[in-house]
């Protein structure tokens, strides 16, 4: 699994890395704009992110500008709406309207900071980005939980089905 961490804040920044670093590989940028240059980079060696975790308030170019950007690289690459990668908004604006707009412009999931594992391991398995074999958990020796976290056979077979988003209704 490939993922990119988008936060200007360290703490969380930190602790998605720690979180995802058990079960793929992890980029980061701190800003919107940082995450625009490493998604278009991807498009260009065919290694594209399987999940994104994009924070919304950022500076230079925030969370919403990101993903509106990212979807339309997604759509010049050739993919159709609901096949690129999944992204998931982290951010401490839980309120209707923020949330609303992020679903319009194409987030496939949004979480609400502080972020909790179960909450994450939840969310990515309906996205089905992560296997239900997998654990995002560690366990009591501080081991992943699973035995060969990285072994594609597990982490990526849920790849191999892409679900695409519904369209919102007019």
């Amino acid at each position: 699994m490939r993922c990119l961490v988008v936060d200007d804040d360290e703490t969380c920044r930190k602790f998605l890395l720690r979180v995802m670093e058990r079960i793929g590989d992890c980029d980061i940028a701190l800003t919107g704009k940082d995450a625009i240059e490493k998604v278009t980079a991807s498009f260009g060696t065919g290694d594209l992110y399987d999940v994104i975790f994009l924070d919304i308030m950022m500076p230079v170019m925030d969370g919403k500008q990101a993903l509106s950007a990212i979807r339309t690289l997604e759509r010049r690459a050739g993919l159709q709406d609901g096949w690129g990668c999944k992204i998931v908004m982290t951010t401490a604006m839980g309120d209707y309207d923020t949330v609303r707009q992020a679903f319009h412009n194409q987030c496939d999931g949004y979480l609400v900071k502080p972020l909790g594992i179960s909450r994450m391991e939840a969310l990515l398995r309906n996205l089905k980005v992560l296997s239900p074999n997998v654990s995002l958990r560690r366990n009591e020796d501080g081991e992943s939980s699973v035995a060969t976290p990285r072994d594609p056979s597990l982490i990526n077979r849920a790849k191999t089905v892409a679900i695409p988003r519904p369209s919102e209704p007019e």
